[in-house]
């Protein structure tokens, strides 16, 4: 007695499969080649990737912030702190750029009626994929002042946060820094790194200067930076 197993079998046409699929159709040796040279292009043209591409990635620029994004999970260098005399003599622009000044620069920027104040920053990691990185820019008080709610605010934050990630947002004359949901997941905490040797270190703080300031312009050295012609007026 035939199953109707033997029956559905022979019911199928030559040119289907037991899916109900038609197969590819075969290739004569010229086609064959055509498609081998094809899939070996790749192989032949490309090289292997640098080690550097494998391993730990950096950003180009770090850019130097006053405020986090109220959605924006952070966390602080536990030990690196960059304290230095910085100016922003573009007091006419909503976000006017902030310079780095060497002591070269000091009498030249005074006798141009800019005194450069000194200002901390702070190294932040960023809960994005991959980890982003910025510099949080505080201005202390100057002596026998009082800290103003922002700038305090600001530091007490980054404070919180090199031993928990948190996000900072603002309030009536200052921040205040947020816990996350309890059932939020983080990253591991990994800091920008340079290749030393056969292995790697973490970046130093002319490095942190360097990706934030010196490859934007931002150091005035002398009396000779672009800027000067800006405040002196000169084309």
């Amino acid at each position: 007695m035939r199953s109707s197993r033997d029956t559905n079998t022979e019911a199928l046409s030559p040119e289907t499969s037991g899916n109900g699929a038609t197969p590819p159709p075969s290739l004569d040796a010229e086609q064959q080649q055509a498609l081998d040279n094809k899939i070996s292009l790749a192989q032949r043209l490309l090289l292997p990737n640098p080690d550097e591409l494998n391993a730990v990635a950096t950003q180009l620029v770090i850019p130097i912030i006053k405020k986090t994004s109220p959605l924006e999970y952070f966390r602080t260098h536990p030990s690196m702190r960059l304290t230095m005399l910085m100016t922003a003599p573009d007091t006419a622009a909503i976000e006017p750029p902030i310079y780095g000044v060497m002591p070269e620069a000091v009498p030249p920027l005074k006798r141009e009626k800019i005194q450069p104040e000194v200002y901390t920053l702070y190294p932040l990691v960023f809960d994005t994929k991959p980890l982003t990185y910025k510099l949080l820019q505080v201005k202390p008080p100057l002596s026998g002042k009082k800290w103003d709610g922002y700038n305090l605010g600001r530091r007490l934050a980054a404070e919180i946060a090199v031993d928990k990630w948190i996000a900072m947002r603002g309030i009536p004359g200052g921040y205040e820094a947020c816990d996350p949901d309890p059932e939020a997941k983080f990253p591991e905490v990994v800091w920008p790194k340079k290749r030393s040797g056969d292995g790697w270190i973490e970046w130093s703080e002319d490095d942190w200067i360097e990706k934030s300031l010196g490859v934007t312009g931002q150091l005035i050295f002398d009396d000779t930076h672009e800027i000067f012609k800006q405040i002196r007026h000169l084309k």
